[in-house]
Order: structure tokens, then C-alpha cells, then sequence
């Protein structure tokens, strides 16, 4: 799962998958570097947390080794 993010100083969008996100300390614009606010950002890595932790166990591997999906959702503007 992926989420874009958009900076207003120059426009830049740009996507980090879910499970990079949590392993970042900070985040910023890589085109001007404009930090993303702290305090959003770790609320923002909890809910990333979550929402990977909810997806878990949604795929799973059958006997032969087929990976199969019994749900999906995806997070909407």
C-alpha cells in the first residue's frame, strides 16, 4: 500500500509505500527538501502502523504455493 504526498512549496507529489514510511525517523520534499511536520509525521507512521497491521494475513500461500487474496482495501482521498 502507498501513500502520495504533495508538497506546496514546489509542487512535488511523490509516493512511500506503507512499510517504508514506518521505517523513517523524519520526512521531507525530495525535491526542495521542505521537512513534513514532526509531530504529523509520527501520528502519521502510527496510523501506517495500523494499517499494515490490519492487512496482514490477507494473502496467504495455498498448498501448491499459489499466493491467493481473500480481501484488499485501499485508503481513499
Amino acid at each position: 500500500m502507498k501513500i502520495k504526498f504533495t508538497c506546496f512549496s514546489c509542487g512535488e507529489n511523490f509516493v512511500i509505500h506503507i512499510e517504508n514510511l514506518t521505517k523513517k525517523s523524519s520526512l521531507a520534499c525530495p525535491n526542495c527538501e521542505n521537512p513534513f511536520p514532526q509531530g504529523n509525521f509520527e501520528a502519521l507512521k502510527k496510523i501506517s502502523s495500523l494499517v499494515s497491521e490490519a492487512s496482514e494475513g490477507l494473502t496467504y500461500a495455498d498448498r501448491e504455493g499459489n499466493i491467493l487474496t481473500s480481501w484488499e482495501f485501499k485508503l481513499l482521498d
